[in-house]
């Protein structure tokens, strides 16, 4: 990232949109994320930019009520033509990939298209039945619902999420437990969110999947946490890490009993 880029914000947000911008999320954490956006660089090299997205940013303003989000706050703070190629829902932090040229971007969605691209996710659950390692179900639209379910049909996608409790803890009289999650593919939309439903451990704070389980999370326990493959120009391979985001590690009390499998 070029140092003598100066982030302003109200220069950057005027740049996005200069007649009253309403962001894709919340302004204040939008705020903050400009004013700190190279602490949020988790990598920059060979026109790929990976950015620790804070949660409550959207991706993008296109197409929806907002008028920008993250693509746009990157494209404005950077001056580069940066496009996301991974995304995450507006609640979900962590890990969100950008290319600089069309053939950046093209090289890594082959590998999305053709499973050679590994991700991994952090998530906070209702108690975790510890037999279970993974589930393997197809995965489709509801309609007229922001929902997806497990379900056959011709518009049913193929969908495997692996899990594995690396650690547990109690929080207001109830037991949570924390997963880490794996993709061996792109994945689809809110799979994990739904196959971790479906198996009766649903993420908490989850309003759609889970909305007995809000309790006093404010947004949907899910971390984009890794992102690994092999640059297929350099032959190199690429592994990039989010750290836990702030909200999901203070959850993470006294109480909290790591496991070990």
């Amino acid at each position: 990232m070029s140092k003598d880029v100066v982030r302003d914000v109200n220069s950057v947000l005027s740049s996005i949109d200069a007649d009253q911008p309403r962001p894709a999320g919340s302004e204040s954490v939008i705020r903050g994320f400009i004013r700190d956006f190279d602490r949020h660089i988790l990598h920059e090299k060979n026109g790929l930019l990976a950015i620790d997205k804070p949660p409550f940013i959207a991706i993008s303003g296109l197409g929806s009520f907002f008028r920008f989000g993250l693509w746009e706050i990157v494209q404005a703070v950077t001056g580069e033509d940066y496009h996301p190629i991974n995304r995450l829902d507006r609640d979900t932090s962590g890990l969100v990939l950008f290319g600089g040229t069309r053939n950046d971007r093209a090289m890594v969605s082959r590998l999305f298209a053709k499973g050679e691209v590994s991700k991994g996710y952090i998530a906070i659950t209702e108690q975790f039945e510890p037999k279970i390692s993974g589930i393997i179900a197809p995965i489709i639209r509801v309609e007229d619902s922001p929902r997806v379910a497990v379900g056959i049909g011709h518009e049913a996608k193929h969908a495997a999420t692996a899990f594995r409790q690396i650690g547990e803890f109690q929080h207001e009289d109830r037991t949570y437990s924390l997963l880490s999650v794996h993709l061996a593919s792109g994945g689809r939309t809110h799979q994990i969110r739904a196959h971790l439903s479906e198996i009766g451990c649903p993420i908490a704070g989850d309003l759609v999947y889970n909305p007995d389980g809000q309790g006093d999370f404010v947004r949907q326990q899910l971390h984009s946490s890794s992102l690994s493959f092999t640059d297929t120009r350099t032959n190199q391979a690429v592994v990039i890490k989010a750290p836990l985001a702030p909200d999901m590690h203070a959850r993470l009390s006294q109480t909290f009993v790591a496991i070990g499998r």
